[in-house]
């Protein structure tokens, strides 16, 4: 009879031979998911037995997938700097745990069995089912390949009301039930539509950072590597294009819903097992606390960045940490969750690994000194190093040394990242006014619910060091906003990374968070005897942060409204046929179009970075794509200062090509305009789509 601790480790073999059979013959991505998902399910299983006994059987497995997931994140990048992400290396990887844990151990082969011997689903997460399920549907039907500037726009009103009643409904129904399995569930499932209604809405992709970042995880796939071989983005990119070998799924699905679905389902459990070791907080009770996570609108999920996915990891890194630091959680989960991090955006992921080993080391020293040395070292690195590694970053992309500013006398740069952006109105309607002061005022809510939740504060270095994150990331905010200044990089790029400092540094005190809240409602449960009085003060904290995730869902993604005109647009079907009609012109790409972010955008999806041309001014690729450049220059000079003909010629002579597009959709402003003095320079035209986009042909 076979060994049945043997079995898992057999079950990883014959999903290794299907991925085989996929990758090279089949190419099936429902078969290459399917597989794959088998595989980490029976890895994880047995990567578990090592995590000890402090933990109960579906937490240690949880912990084990947790482990499972980053570590092969590490080792992609691994692979990636080493030698590069090829189908055949993308399966030795698969192979490589399996040489670990080939040994015979005793398995607690009863995960899916653990989960099946559960009661029948019940009424409650029955309803809570079909309400996501209804959304989805929502959803699906507003999907566009048009123009839509918010996704707000193609949802009916009743969205939001069913968004809020189902909400509603898991709460209760997370309170009620202790069914650890079936909460978190339908609580990620909640989640997953929380952060993925633009993914589904916009077919052809939003956001244009994910173009880019997805041009070049397609650009992997195809070469295993992409030159130069850079420090940062490369945990994403590597998993990304191994995960694309394995399954055979395309980069562009893979990417867009990443981020969406693994903070979905690896968020719940993290923050309620932590809560639980750090708190006591029961399980029921720290569900509930994930949703401190979408209440802070401008931690944007919803998109797949090599930043989101640090978000992702931070928030993750923090609570694990805050476990470790009141249990005996492990202190090697925290770091790998750092390290992942950094191996990600070390500009983000750098301070977090120095916040994540200064945490570990000072539950290992015994005395007050050496605590508060570790405090000091933490604090003074984690100011400087954001503001150093941003200047040796851009240093190194050859905008030159930085202008060292007096920070004091630049203070009102800080002050301008708590500012609203441009696209909000001064004045609006007294609704749309209470509406957007409910906004401003949810991370000070956040805050005073951490400050109740520190009202018990220990003076040990355990407790000292995430509020001190909390301050350091805020210094380390202010100095890079107002201490350098990059004379060749452009004003949204110098601000844009201080403000995703300011924005995480909360993430510091969300479990203090949590721990207040929980706090407050035991305190006013402890207080009413009565159960219509306990009816009434649940219904009431239901309805109270139904109604605030409501706001916060609409508050997370583009909104054009008379408070907020949200000045962007996506890619439609009509940016996609206007690069493939330029295309159809030529045997090759020897020709340069200059066009808005959102053409650029769609030639990166149909050709990666496949054309550059080597200018006196540097490689430029050869759409016209933001952040400055020359092309960049041309577009709005073509724009903004008439549509000359020298223009055009400049960028045909810049690139050494003879054939030049101007291509403008018809959304623009002044549209009638440009297109009428385009017309008189051009040697042709052509409206792509019936006119939603015009292209001009220019010939040297």
């Amino acid at each position: 009879m076979q060994n049945r601790s043997t079995q898992p480790i057999h079950r990883a073999w014959v999903c290794i031979a299907v991925v085989a059979m996929n990758m090279f013959f089949i190419h099936s991505w429902l078969l290459g998911l399917l597989a794959l998902l088998v595989y980490g399910v029976v890895l994880s299983i047995r990567v578990s037995q090592s995590l000890g006994t402090i933990f109960e059987q579906l937490e240690r497995q949880f912990w084990g997938r947790v482990v499972v997931f980053v570590a092969f994140m590490l080792m992609t990048t691994i692979l990636y700097y080493t030698h590069g992400i090829t189908p055949a290396l993308s399966l030795f990887l698969m192979l490589f745990p399996l040489l670990i844990f080939a040994l015979p151990k005793k398995v607690e082969d009863a995960y899916l069995t653990k989960v099946c011997e559960k009661k029948s689903i019940d009424v409650l997460t029955l309803l809570v089912i079909v309400g996501d399920f209804f959304l989805f549907v929502l959803v699906y039907h507003a999907r566009t390949v048009n123009v839509l500037v918010s996704p707000w726009h193609a949802l009916p009103a009743s969205f939001f009301l069913l968004y809020a009643l189902v909400t509603g409904l898991l709460f209760y129904r997370n309170h009620k039930s202790n069914n650890t399995f079936l909460r978190f569930t339908v609580t990620s499932i909640h989640l997953f539509l929380t952060f993925s209604v633009a993914s589904i809405i916009y077919v052809n992709g939003f956001g244009f950072d994910g173009f880019i970042h997805r041009a070049t995880e397609e650009w992997i796939v195809q070469h295993g590597f992409i030159l130069p071989k850079t420090l940062y983005y490369i945990g994403q990119y590597s998993f990304i294009a191994w995960l694309s070998h394995i399954t055979q799924a395309p980069v562009f699905w893979l990417d867009t819903f990443f981020v969406p679905l693994t903070a979905a389902f690896m968020l719940p459990p993290v923050i309620a097992y932590s809560l639980k070791q750090a708190k006591h907080i029961p399980e029921r009770m720290g569900t509930h606390m994930v949703w401190l996570v979408p209440l802070l609108y401008f931690l944007t999920l919803n998109l797949t960045t090599p930043h989101n996915v640090v978000i992702e990891l931070f928030i993750a890194t923090i609570f694990t940490l805050f476990a470790y630091s009141k249990s005996e959680f492990p202190g090697w989960i925290p770091l790998l969750l750092a390290t992942a991090a950094l191996a990600t955006h070390p500009l983000l992921g750098a301070p977090l690994t120095v916040f994540a080993v200064c945490a570990v080391a000072q539950k290992h020293v015994r005395t007050k000194r050496a605590s508060y040395g570790i405090l000091i070292i933490f604090f003074l690195t984690t100011i400087a190093l954001p503001t150093v590694l941003f200047a040796a970053n851009n240093f190194l992309a050859g905008t030159g040394l930085p202008v060292l500013k007096n920070p004091f006398t630049r203070i009102d740069l800080f002050w301008e990242l708590l500012r609203r952006p441009y696209w909000y109105a001064a004045h609006a309607p007294l609704q749309y006014e209470i509406l957007y002061a409910w906004q401003l005022m949810i991370a000070p809510v956040i805050f005073f619910a951490a400050i109740f939740g520190l009202r018990k504060w220990k003076t040990s270095g355990e407790e000292y060091i995430f509020p001190l994150g909390f301050v350091s990331f805020l210094l380390a905010s202010f100095l890079l906003s107002a201490l350098i200044y990059f004379p060749n990089v452009t004003q949204a790029e110098q601000t844009n990374y201080p403000l995703r400092l300011l924005w995480i540094s909360i993430v510091f005190l969300l479990p203090f968070a949590a721990k207040g809240v929980y706090d407050v409602y035991s305190l006013l449960e402890k207080r009413i005897h009565k159960k219509s009085q306990q009816k009434i003060l649940e219904f009431g904290f239901i309805s109270l942060i139904s109604i605030a995730l409501m706001l916060s869902l609409y508050f997370a993604y583009p909104q054009r409204n008379i408070k907020a005109r949200f000045p962007g647009y996506n890619v439609t079907d009509a940016d996609v046929h206007t690069v493939e009609y330029i295309a159809s012109l030529h045997s090759d790409q020897q020709y340069v179009v200059i066009a808005n972010q959102l053409v650029g955008a769609a030639a990166l999806t149909k050709f990666s970075f496949s054309t550059y041309f080597d200018t006196a001014l540097g490689s430029l690729y050869f759409y016209s794509i933001p952040g400055g450049g020359p092309l960049g220059d041309i577009h709005g000079k073509m724009l903004y200062q008439g549509q000359k003909r020298e223009f055009m010629e400049e960028a045909m002579d810049l690139t050494g090509v003879d054939t030049a597009y101007f291509a403008v959709p018809n959304y623009w402003a002044n549209f009638d305009d440009i297109v009428s003095g385009a017309a008189k320079t051009a040697d042709a035209v052509h409206a792509v789509d019936g006119g939603k986009v015009m292209v001009f042909t220019y010939y040297r």
